[in-house]
């Protein structure tokens, strides 16, 4: 259940950890049926988008004066359309805890999980991997998009420029130096989300793996040195990220290979995808990769 405190003034915390029931108990504790609620959504009932701007009203007249004389628990991965009670979708309470953060100006945004952090590969398909000290947040991001499960992807969508995140294990106190400090991005747009998919000519199942090269490094020789570009299904290439698409079958092999490389700061992979080759305007070609 996503808390919220504030002492003093202006410093506001927020936190998110599993809840498993859509009620919450004990003093500031707020019911998704409360006047006070809020965290308000569209598109529901399941796998709703948080309405900004109703929310936004909700946190400035309803929320953030409870905060001045108490601690708010507030359940996660719930929203309210109307009278509906909707649900967020997978990672939800993770997208609670940064979207109240966001509307709240918090300075810090505390996730708890029952894992040490981000790790730098997958721990259960590379046994040599560890969790990461500190990483920014496009880095993270790009991680968790890629298959990475710490953190749900939508939740970067609210973290403000200059709001710190934190990824702490189960149990620890407020205190601990343990866990992943998410430094906190240049810029961002709330909300942003990715455009849709074009009309398919063929398709072929595919994984992917993405890479975060060392820094003043494209990653690519790199790449090529452990896992053959006659392997690769596909090549995806942006300033200090890199995504290579490989049959489902190898991924297990290749992610292992690269991280005992020592050549990437981080590296997550996603099994599950279908390549879709499109014909272009000019009558080329061209593919992207989704979801199964």
């Amino acid at each position: 259940s996503p808390r919220f405190s504030r002492s003093g003034r202006r410093r506001r915390r927020a936190s998110s950890r599993p809840c498993c029931s859509a009620s919450a108990s004990g003093p500031g504790a707020l019911e998704p049926d409360d006047p006070a609620w809020p965290l308000w959504v569209r598109g529901g009932p399941l796998g709703a988008a948080v309405d900004l701007e109703t929310s936004r009203e909700a946190v400035r007249s309803r929320l953030a004066p409870l905060l001045a004389d108490e601690v708010v628990i507030v359940c996660g991965f719930l929203g309210r359309e109307g009278s509906r009670l909707c649900t967020l979708g997978r990672g939800g309470s993770d997208v609670t805890a940064t979207a109240l953060g966001y509307l709240l100006e918090a300075e810090e945004v505390v996730l708890v999980k029952d894992v040490p952090g981000i790790f730098d590969a997958d721990p259960r398909a590379v046994a040599s991997a560890r969790p990461l000290p500190e990483i920014t947040a496009d880095d993270a991001e790009t991680l968790a998009r890629g298959g990475s499960r710490v953190i749900a992807p939508d939740a970067f969508r609210f973290l403000r420029p200059g709001t710190r995140l934190r990824v702490i294990p189960f149990g620890s106190p407020w205190t601990t130096t343990s866990g992943t400090e998410v430094r906190p991005p240049s810029s961002r747009r709330p909300g942003a989300v990715p455009g849709s998919a074009p009309d398919t000519t063929e398709r072929a199942a595919v994984a992917c793996i993405t890479l975060l090269p060392e820094s003043g490094r494209t990653g690519i020789d790199e790449l090529g040195r452990v896992v053959p570009p006659a392997r690769w299904r596909g090549l995806s290439a942006a300033p200090g990220v890199l995504t290579v698409f490989l049959d489902e079958a190898e991924v297990s092999a290749a992610v292992e290979a690269l991280h005992a490389s020592g050549s990437f700061r981080g590296i997550s992979s996603r099994v599950g995808l279908t390549q879709l080759r499109c014909a272009s305007i000019e009558e080329g070609r061209s593919s992207t990769s989704l979801p199964r």
